[in-house]
C-alpha cells in the first residue's frame, strides 16, 4: 500500500508526503513508513512498528486525515488488494 500526497505552497514550494507499508521490521509484524520532503530536497523518513493490523490501519488513517486537514491532496495511490483503510474516492479532485 502506498499513498503519496502533495501540497503546493507557491510556484517555488511543493511538499511531498508518502505513507507506505512496504518496509518490514524484525520486531513487529506490521509497519508504516512516512517520508516527507520539500521540492527535490533531501527528505526525512520515519518507520513505526505495530503489533496488530488494526493499530497499523488506525495510524494510517490518523496521518492521512492530519495531512488532508493541513491542505495536502492525493497525488498517487497504489494497493495490491484492498489494503488502504481509507475511501480515497472521497478525496479525488
Amino acid at each position: 500500500m502506498l499513498i503519496t500526497l502533495y501540497k503546493l505552497i507557491d510556484e517555488n514550494a511543493v511538499y511531498i508526503y508518502t505513507i507506505h507499508d512496504r518496509d518490514r521490521l524484525l520486531d513487529y509484524p506490521y509497519s508504516v513508513t512516512t517520508n516527507w520532503r520539500k521540492n527535490a530536497g533531501k527528505g526525512r523518513e520515519r518507520t513505526k512498528g505495530f503489533t496488530t493490523e488494526y493499530e497499523k490501519n488506525h495510524y494510517i488513517q490518523k496521518v492521512f486525515n492530519e495531512k488532508i486537514k493541513a491542505g495536502y491532496k492525493i497525488l498517487y495511490s497504489f494497493e495490491k488488494k484492498h489494503e488502504i483503510p481509507i475511501d480515497l474516492t472521497k478525496f479525488a479532485h
